[in-house]
């Protein structure tokens, strides 16, 4: 993916499947969204991808052409997050990625939020499960009296997978065998923004950039039941990310010293300032 300033920026790319973010650019044409909205959605999911450490505007600039106020600016526009991640979901039900039969359900989830001008802190949901008894006792419910008991238990099931995007949205990511103190896979907890607009962006984003590698792999297993990790993801995200960087550097004609200066911008890729 090559991005507007002349840098190179890739996606995911394996021979067998298809990288999420061309399946995201797929659903962004249909979604009616504008080009260069839909040019910067696409190099934020690569980004979003092969970050390493808190998902914010300051380490998206590290790792990009694209300063933080950018980020910042983009991140205030609206965005049709509901017509986007139907898109992406028809459009995987055409390629026969997923099967038609699914459920629509709503799921709340805590997401922590400190300072005293945070927009609706404190406001969440609490549920129980009550277990009668000395043995667990589990009762399916369904409004329609023309469900059989294995279609509404196939659809619990189903409800039952929403869990694993949350899950893979705030789940500590792990690399050279160490957890990274307070980081998460997609960052869905790590909005550091205290306006609206922004912490819906942010959690949009992380859950559509959890969508599209769900997506990719399930492209490369339709075979069988989805085998996914969201940590293998970010690091064959990362991995190809730096491999293009070495690459569209070695292609240019090169001399001693511009060789160093490669070098040395290679090696502070995505670093903090000292």
């Amino acid at each position: 993916m090559t991005n507007g300033t002349g840098g190179v920026l890739v996606g995911v790319h394996t021979p067998t499947r298809t990288p999420p973010d061309q399946i995201l650019a797929a659903a962004l044409s249909q979604a009616g969204l504008r080009r260069t909205q839909q040019v910067y959605l696409r190099l934020l999911l690569t980004l979003w991808l092969i970050l390493l450490g808190r998902h914010n505007f300051t380490n998206l600039a590290r790792y990009g052409p694209t300063s933080d106020r950018t980020h910042r600016s983009w991140a205030e526009k609206p965005v049709p997050w509901v017509q986007l991640n139907s898109t992406l979901v028809l459009q995987a039900q055409d390629q026969q990625i997923l099967n038609c039969s699914g459920i629509l359900g709503i799921d709340a989830v805590f997401i922590p939020k400190y300072g005293n001008h945070t927009p609706d802190l404190a406001s969440y949901w609490v549920v129980a499960v009550v277990w009668p008894g000395s043995r667990k006792t589990q009762v399916l419910f369904s409004t329609s009296i023309t469900m059989t008991a294995a279609i509404i238990i196939a659809l619990y099931r189903a409800r039952f997978s929403m869990e694993f995007p949350f899950r893979d949205g705030k789940r500590p990511s792990v690399l050279m065998g160490a957890v990274l103190a307070k980081t998460q896979f997609a960052g869905l907890s790590e909005c550091q923004s205290r306006q609206m607009e922004a912490l819906h962006f942010h959690w949009n984003m992380a859950m559509t950039a959890v969508s599209a590698a769900r997506l990719s792999q399930l492209s490369d297993q339709r075979d069988g039941p989805l085998v996914f990790s969201m940590e293998d993801e970010k690091r064959r995200a990362y991995n190809a990310f730096f491999a293009e960087r070495i690459l569209s550097i070695l292609m240019w004609e090169q001399t001693e010293q511009k060789c160093e200066d490669l070098l040395a911008d290679l090696l502070s890729l995505g670093v903090k300032a000292a």
